[in-house]
């Protein structure tokens, strides 16, 4: 299992202590992010995890910790996102000198090749306009070659209560004007360039897509083969592989008012030794255990109240998955169980195209799922 820690909050920044607190316990519980009373159990013992990666804004709390991580025998590397935006719109942030002083920092303690820097989003405004993040850009990469290896850049996804605050994505013309710049610049100091799950072909510029859940890098920090699949979770153009989150939604203070995680909802209380991130466990009694690799659960049909799940469609249009979830599982990403994807209904209702079985790019008369009673009546037998 790859932990990532954590896309959906800045765990490094903010809950380091609760962090350590559940290594040493060798567990934590994870709420489905989509149905909240459902809790999973993960495993964070050594054994099962094959590599940790931070995702953080400012993990200067973790760095006194790495050498406990490496007694354990945890592999990881950092997705360090260092942006040089003030506090108007990453509020909650240190100064940038100070951050920038732990990324050096956190290099030489475990390598250039394990601290990936993240320019990530590029936010244009009156004050941040196209000039502005061409010269900061060439500026930072100067600094900051020393200490990584590559860059990885994305461009704003401008969501609906972001056009309120005057930020804006780059339009078609300012993304090739900037993809440009910004893979000049990184050649000059000699950083690879990838673009984070862009739908841009940024190809001839030089810029590759990226995959931030990185199996080869893995595989050269491990000596092991990687054998996680794609994960087929997140967004189209992600080049990542599957992982679990162990992180929460709307928690971080950094308060980046661009950020995808914050939905304006208050936190709920966080204690340190608890173990879920926040909030309390909602039943009493051991949690379910999360199904470890293997064949899977045997395919079973859906009860008439079993819940349908908002998936991403294989044709980009809205879509439900019917999922075969047993009572107080969750996810083992943001939007699917792991199980499910070895056994069960798999298949999609789109509202255009009717039944898309597992593999096929649209339903058609030969479309037949593995749960002989699937609801959507494509079941086989």
């Amino acid at each position: 299992m790859i932990l990532s820690v954590s896309r959906r909050t800045d765990i490094p920044c903010r809950f380091t202590p609760w962090f350590l607190n559940r290594l040493r316990a060798g567990y934590a519980l994870v709420r489905n992010p989509l149905r909240p009373s459902q809790v999973s159990r993960v495993p964070l013992t050594p054994g099962a995890v094959e590599c940790i990666v931070f995702w953080s804004k400012d993990p200067a709390p973790l760095l006194p910790h790495l050498g406990e991580l490496e007694e354990r025998g945890y592999p990881f590397y950092f997705q360090f996102t260092l942006t040089p935006y003030g506090r108007d719109l990453e509020p909650g942030l240190r100064d940038k000198g100070d951050i920038e002083a732990a990324f050096r920092a956190l290099s030489r303690r475990v390598g250039r090749e394990r601290v990936l820097w993240r320019y990530d989003p590029v936010v244009l405004t009156e004050g941040y306009p196209l000039s502005w993040h061409r010269a900061t850009f060439e500026a930072m990469c100067a600094r900051l070659a020393p200490y990584t290896a590559s860059v990885t850049i994305s461009f704003l996804d401008l969501y609906p209560r972001l056009r309120s605050l005057g930020l804006r994505a780059p339009e078609a013309g300012e993304v090739r004007e900037l993809a440009a710049a910004f893979a000049a610049s990184a050649r000059r100091q000699g950083l690879d360039i990838r673009a984070c799950a862009e739908p841009w072909d940024l190809t001839p510029y030089g810029i590759r897509p990226a995959a931030c859940i990185d199996g080869a890098l893995i595989a050269r920090l491990t000596g092991r083969e990687v054998t996680a699949r794609p994960d087929r979770s997140q967004r189209p153009a992600c080049g990542c592989l599957e992982s679990v989150d162990i992180g929460a939604y709307d928690t971080c203070p950094n308060g980046c008012l661009y950020c995808y995680a914050d939905h304006g909802r208050p936190p709920a209380p966080h204690d340190p030794e608890g173990e879920l991130l926040t909030g309390g466990a909602p039943h009493r009694g051991p949690p379910p255990r999360r199904p470890g690799p293997g064949p899977g659960l045997p395919p079973r049909p859906l009860r008439p109240d079993q819940p349908l799940f908002l998936w991403g469609s294989l044709t980009g249009r809205s879509a439900l998955l019917l999922q075969d979830l047993r009572p107080g599982e969750g996810p083992s990403s943001d939007r699917q169980p792991d199980h499910i994807l070895r056994s069960g209904c798999l298949c999609v209702f789109d509202s255009q195209e009717g039944v898309i079985p597992p593999g096929a790019g649209r339903a058609g008369p030969a479309a037949v799922c593995p749960l002989r009673q699937c609801p959507s009546g494509a079941g086989a037998g």
